[in-house]
């Protein structure tokens, strides 16, 4: 007997959903896991924005949203939406909860924060080093204050992986940064990037919008390739850029062929990451 075929993703639309997200999310959580941003506050994000979505694709259909249509479109519940309205109702420029304590993003965070502001483990007029282990004024006193059931030994190896903290015989040190800058630059670069293209592609209504996605990968196997190839990339894509606006600008296009109020875009983003990789061995 012959074997079945795999079966068809498009035959099951939740395997399909799974199999395109998926892989984009685990890469995205690891990014912010490195900036030690923690799964709960990752949740409530989440929950605001499927709201605030919710509420934009009402108003394009120039209806104005309610909490029951809110709730069909996102799968939450009247109360939770009625919650999350309220916060956004009461967000003020920074983005913050009029009436509510910001919240931590993670243990981690609880833990630098209650350093950074209970005096019983200051020094001096600021955040001290700390002893690993005792009973008052030590790391371990801080972890079992601020961080609930994680144990100091685990907290500290977290903090060391954020780099937030430095071990050495005098103690346990609080480093001035508050996160991994370079990850929370990486993170704010692809939304970027991200962002003209998912505005352009949520923004049709009634069509399909064509995306195409190439992926160049250039391998340099010296530093001083890798800088040359940076420095020639500064320069080419913004002229490709301005080649590609200038093309279209210079179409001509008869008046009787243009669709009123029509304002049809294409998006061209461009993306360069330097990938790290293990040092090759020998050549090939």
């Amino acid at each position: 007997m012959a074997a079945k075929p795999p079966p068809d993703a498009t035959a099951d639309p939740q395997h399909a959903l799974t199999a395109a997200v998926l892989p984009f999310l685990v890469e995205f959580s690891s990014l912010l896991i490195a900036a030690g941003v923690s799964a709960n506050t990752l949740k409530e994000l989440t929950l605001r924005a499927y709201v605030q979505a919710a509420i934009q694709a009402t108003a394009r259909r120039n209806r104005r949203p309610n909490k029951a249509a809110i709730a069909a479109m996102t799968g939450l519940s009247r109360v939770e939406v009625t919650r999350l309205l309220t916060e956004l109702e009461g967000t003020d420029a920074a983005d913050k909860p009029a009436g509510h304590a910001p919240q931590p993003a993670s243990r981690a965070s609880r833990v630098v924060e209650g350093w950074r502001s209970d005096t019983a483990f200051w020094q001096s007029g600021q955040p001290g080093v700390l002893p690993v282990r005792g009973k008052t004024g030590s790391f371990e006193a801080l972890v079992r204050l601020y961080s609930g059931d994680m144990t100091p030994q685990a907290m500290l190896r977290e903090l060391t992986r954020l780099d937030w903290v430095q071990v050495d015989e005098q103690g346990v040190h609080l480093r001035e940064t508050s996160a991994p800058q370079g990850h929370l630059q990486t993170l704010s670069a692809l939304i970027d990037s991200l962002r003209p293209i998912l505005q352009s592609v949520s923004s049709v209504k009634g069509t399909r919008s064509d995306i195409r996605a190439t992926t160049l990968d250039v391998p340099t196997f010296h530093p001083i390739t890798q800088k040359l190839l940076l420095k020639h990339l500064k320069t080419a894509v913004p002229r490709f850029l301005e080649t590609a606006r200038t093309s279209a600008a210079g179409v001509a296009v008869p008046p009787s062929t243009r669709a009123a109020g029509a304002h049809d875009r294409v998006s061209i983003s461009v993306v360069v990451t330097d990938t790290k990789t293990h040092k090759p061995r020998g050549r090939t």
